[in-house]
């Protein structure tokens, strides 16, 4: 993080960061290889919950991209709340909207035959446009929460704060549950780079002990892992 902030503040492209992001795209490959690649009974049966591998990939691949993502938007909010809007539309909606289409096609040569309606043609790619991509949508979710907080809140940590406890009240409906699982990772890479909040989380991750404690908590929360 630190190496990431140099080079930020220097002008220079962040080799690291396009590391990390090659190292997390990977993780999801394999990770995916593993859970869809190994049988059907494999996938029926969620056996790959009982794959370390698996456990280990999916026990931090998608929080590192929602860090990464609030990192990055940290770094055009400052262009004002319409322009990153329209960005966030454009480089996530859009994507969604087209890519959905794939899934959708693919559904109507499968079931032509059995007399869809309007009704469940246009069900159908809903279905796709809500549950397919769902991580962009976290991400588009998560900027438009950071932009209102930002721009009407003074970027209030209490707030940041404050709707994540709401959220626990929210139904887990539509993929909110992974939208809401999504949100602090997404805040913390953002206030890393973005306000008043560099200095607190420096003196944090360079203490002697942060690596070790963390190091150990990780190992021991991944024995309590699965598919639960």
């Amino acid at each position: 993080m630190a190496y990431l902030q140099n080079s930020v503040s220097a002008g220079k492209r962040d080799v690291m960061l396009d590391v990390i992001k090659s190292f997390a795209i990977i993780a999801v490959v394999v990770g995916h290889c593993i859970q869809y690649g190994s049988g059907i009974e494999f996938f029926d049966d969620s056996l790959y919950f009982d794959n370390f591998l698996f456990k280990f990939i999916y026990s931090f691949h998608m929080p590192l991209f929602m860090l990464i993502s609030g990192y990055l938007f940290a770094g055009s909010i400052h262009k004002g709340w319409k322009v990153c809007v329209r960005k966030k539309f454009d480089s996530l909606v859009v994507p969604i909207l087209s890519w959905s289409l794939l899934p959708f096609v693919i559904f109507l040569f499968e079931h032509w035959n059995e007399g869809l309606t309007m009704y469940n043609v246009v069900g159908a790619y809903v279905n796709k446009v809500l549950y397919s991509l769902w991580f962009l949508w976290a991400v588009f979710w998560c900027s438009i929460v950071v932009l209102i907080v930002y721009y009407w809140c003074r970027n209030s940590l209490w707030i940041y704060m404050l709707l994540f406890v709401i959220s626990f009240f929210v139904p887990d409906i539509y993929h909110l549950d992974l939208y809401k699982y999504m949100y602090p990772y997404f805040i913390i890479g953002f206030l890393y780079r973005e306000g008043n909040y560099k200095e607190r989380f420096r003196r944090i991750y360079s203490s002697n002990y942060f690596l070790l404690v963390t190091g150990i908590l990780f190992a021991v929360l991944l024995l309590f892992y699965g598919y639960e």
